[in-house]
């Protein structure tokens, strides 16, 4: 729990308090005009090492990596227009592979965001980032008021880890990132009883999950050369190295059909 240590919050620092009370260690970032005021409040903090990538693809996938190893979100920040577009491939892999990842967008001032769905663009370098990637995230949530945005990213930030983990994004307008918050809002509360290994599946369901799949190549139980392994173990893309350098192991190369069926 933060203590209050202010009336008033700006919606940037209170951002970056709360990555803080979630021991995020760093963030990953290209610089960009839209991001600047929550860039500026994270380093203020000390406590958190900014991470300035020469690519916002970059900066996705290596928020990927960290929340695939820690199983906690890993935060990655960008500018709007193409800055959120670079974006993209990171946000696929991350929801294909079931990864933690909170993505935060800057987006230009609220009164510059086009309300004419046949105008193509009013802002410069305004783009509707969260209809781009609202298939390949968990939600994609546009900010509209700085009084909504505390219990949003809370929700969205349990939403990551809950159920089956994922990325999801925030789009801010810069000028809401510069408005202030109710003290009481500064005070943050989260349920912290969801982790990613609420999405494990004990083996024997598993295991009736392949059996009743109508797939035509079942994949194999894995055997040493002695005895066999008392769990199905599955050569996906990312682990079939690994699989193969134990000595007496037969590889099951089913790839993604683990990912598919489960």
């Amino acid at each position: 729990m933060l203590n209050q240590v202010s009336e008033l919050v700006s919606l940037s620092d209170w951002l970056a308090a709360f990555l803080c009370e979630k021991k995020v260690s760093q963030v990953f970032h290209l610089s960009g005009g839209m991001t600047t005021f929550m860039m500026d409040a994270i380093y203020r903090t000390n406590r958190i090492q900014i991470v300035n990538t020469k690519h916002e693809q970059a900066a996705g996938f290596a928020a990927e990596g960290q929340g695939r190893i820690s199983g906690t979100p890993g935060v990655a920040f960008a500018t709007s227009g193409p800055g959120a577009t670079n974006l993209i491939t990171a946000i696929g892999s991350a929801f294909f592979d079931s990864t933690p990842v909170v993505l935060i967008t800057g987006q230009v001032n609220s009164a510059e965001i086009r309300s004419n769905r046949k105008q193509r663009q009013n802002g410069f370098q305004e783009l509707d980032i969260c209809s781009m990637v609202s298939g390949i995230t968990k939600d994609a949530v546009q900010i509209n008021s700085v009084e909504e945005f505390p219990k949003i990213f809370e929700a969205l930030w349990k939403l990551s880890t809950s159920g089956r983990p994922g990325p999801v994004l925030v789009d801010i307008p810069i000028d809401l990132q510069q408005h202030f918050l109710p003290k009481y809002t500064s005070v943050l509360t989260l349920d912290e009883s969801s982790s990613v290994q609420d999405f494990v599946l004990p083996i024997e369901a598993i295991r009736e999950k392949i059996s009743k799949s109508d797939m035509p190549h079942k994949p194999t139980v894995i055997r040493s050369s002695d005895q066999k392994i008392g769990i199905p173990s599955f050569a996906i893309q990312m682990s079939g190295t690994s699989i193969n350098d134990i000595p007496g192991v037969q590889r099951c190369t089913i790839q993604n059909w683990v990912v598919r069926s489960i």
